[in-house]
């Protein structure tokens, strides 16, 4: 009897025990696994920062090696070879953009911003950007906005509610009175669909200092208040007709240190006009989406991907947010 008591004293582990100890054993593994895929992406991450920091260094000296200054039209011209990535060159401005995409990760470089960030052309120096994406809140910044009226839509990207449907009598967005508005240089970008340009039709409209708009007759133009009161200028792209019921990506620039506004429509110049005066004053009006302050000017359409900057963007980077489509 004693000899058996000894025997059973040295039993194998219980099912509990072992339901435990497997347990324990997938929790290490999966702890292991995020932490090989964590720094898996790291490393990613760090080699595509390394690609294109060599690239924008290339670029560069490139540039410097010609008398013209000018950047290469094409990679291969500054002896860059790189996989998966995209590069645009614009000999208006000679701006250029780099994108580099490795999986689902995006990162790239351009003429002004040479180190490089996450995402495409374009998403730097914002202050505020409306997605629009089933809201109207300000993805990067504060500036949220109140919608009056406007209805959710299907995007430019054909994602479901990813826009907003202006009725073209009483429908707006209120962003409110910022003082980060207040722009000497700035961009205005947004992505249209027009039901009807049989008026005047806002985009968006700060009264007394700026209006992004449609004309009577299709066609884009912007409108300046250089001192905060009373409109100085009036830019159209004349020639360059918004169509009805199809998407259209539209781009304002103002840059005061130059002197220069230009208009962009689907990734291409169609205005570049001198102003008569940089802009020296701001008013405490509030901007607003598809209407004016004044309740008028109302938008008929769809509007997407709203964006607002406090730089006049390059070429090249318009035409990159233009091949990136609304976001």
């Amino acid at each position: 009897m004693i000899q058996w008591a000894k025997q059973t004293g040295n039993r194998g582990f219980t099912i509990v025990e072992l339901l435990i100890v497997i347990v324990v054993i997938a929790i290490l593994a999966a702890i292991t696994i995020v932490a090989y895929n964590g720094i898996q992406q790291r490393a990613r991450t760090s080699a595509l920062q390394s690609e294109l920091t060599n690239a924008s260094k290339a670029l560069d000296a490139a540039r410097y090696r010609t008398t013209t200054e000018l950047y290469p039209s094409t990679l291969a011209e500054a002896n860059i070879s790189l996989s998966d990535a995209t590069y645009i060159y614009e000999p208006l401005d000679n701006s250029f953009c780099l994108t580099k995409t490795n999986d689902s990760l995006s990162y790239y470089v351009s003429n002004s911003q040479k180190n490089p960030k996450e995402g495409s052309c374009g998403n730097d120096t914002m202050i505020s950007w409306w997605r629009l994406n089933g809201n109207a809140t300000d993805s990067i910044g504060s500036n949220n906005g109140t919608v009056v009226n406007a209805t959710l839509t299907t995007g430019q990207n054909g994602q479901p509610d990813g826009a907003y449907q202006f009725n073209g009598s009483n429908a707006t967005i209120n962003f409110g009175n910022s003082t980060a508005f207040n722009q000497r240089n700035l961009t205005m970008s947004v992505w249209a669909r027009p039901s009807s340009t049989a008026a005047i039709h806002m985009f968006l409209g700060k009264e007394q200092q700026y209006k992004y708009r449609i004309t009577s007759s299709g066609v884009a133009s912007a409108l300046f208040a250089t001192t905060g009161s009373g409109w100085t200028a009036n830019y159209s792209s004349a020639g360059s007709v918004i169509p009805v019921g199809a998407w259209s990506h539209v781009v304002y620039t103002i840059d005061s240190d130059r002197s220069i506004a230009r208009t962009y429509v689907n990734g291409a110049l169609v205005a570049s006009s001198p102003m008569s005066a940089p802009i020296t004053a701001f008013n405490a009006n509030s901007l607003y989406l598809g209407s004016t302050q004044g309740a008028n000017e109302w938008f008929s359409g769809a509007l997407d991907d709203v964006r607002f900057y406090n730089r006049p963007l390059g070429a090249a980077e318009v035409k990159g947010l233009y091949s990136a489509g609304a976001q």
